[in-house]
């Protein structure tokens, strides 16, 4: 898959009920699925919105997306399953009840310069899922009893992982073997410090910024760009 627009041309891919009204309502459409081993996958100033899920990379699958935005979605917006994914200058937010950004099965991830966050202002939408999910296994029950295992290894950096819950990162490692290998590099994140589960979280934190409102500029109108000018101002207070 090819998709490349422009700063000013962006592409959009959304379901073709194009009145006002459908605007803001996820799941009109199933999604992009990247299939199994399916490679040289590139996404480039491209809108894409009101899906069930955002964009689903299979396994051993890899995709390159950046300058994009996935939102509205019924699910994740985008979702990894044992495959490589690289972002850059992208914006995940408004999942209705799953995660933004899904990492399952382990796999290669990186993301730099990245938004994913469960604040929004579209009606009808549930933040009941946290931002961020990574695992390192595929479960075959709801127990986990049985499953399998495949290394993880993910890189957050310059990223702002934020929202409306206490924990906006969820971590699953069921074999604590090792091949769970994540680092937040100098990132602004939303977490409960309280919380001991969290210390796997903070443990692989370098230079990050724990639970600071990013100022958003207007999430109403889909601009989450951190307002610099009330930063500052918040700052000399």
């Amino acid at each position: 898959m090819i998709s490349n627009g422009t700063k000013d041309d962006p592409v959009v891919i959304r379901g073709d009920r194009l009145e006002p009204f459908y605007d803001d309502e996820p799941g009109q459409w199933a999604g992009i699925l990247i299939g199994q081993n399916s490679t040289g996958n590139t996404i480039n100033h491209t809108i894409i919105r009101n899906s069930i899920v955002g964009v689903r990379v299979d396994s051993a699958a890899d995709l390159t997306i950046k300058n994009s935005t996935i939102h509205n979605t019924n699910s994740s917006n985008i979702l990894g399953v044992h495959s490589t994914i690289y972002a850059e200058n992208c914006v995940f937010f408004s999942s209705n009840g799953g995660n933004n950004v899904q990492l399952e099965y382990g796999g290669n991830y990186r993301f730099n310069y990245c938004t994913i966050t469960t604040m929004a202002s579209a009606s009808g939408i549930s933040h009941s899922s946290p931002a961020l999910r990574m695992t390192n296994v595929l479960c075959f029950d709801d127990f986990c009893q049985s499953y399998d295992e495949y290394p993880l290894f993910a890189r957050f950096q310059n990223c702002i992982i934020y929202g409306t819950r206490a924990n906006e990162i969820a971590t699953f490692d069921r074999t604590e073997s090792g091949n769970f290998d994540f680092k937040l590099d100098h990132c602004l994140i939303k977490l409960d410090q309280s919380e001991p589960d969290n210390n796997l979280v903070f443990n692989n934190c370098d230079d990050c910024i724990i639970n600071s409102d990013p100022l958003f500029m207007d999430i109403d109108a889909y601009d989450y760009r951190p307002d610099t000018l009330r930063q500052s101002k918040k700052k000399r207070l």
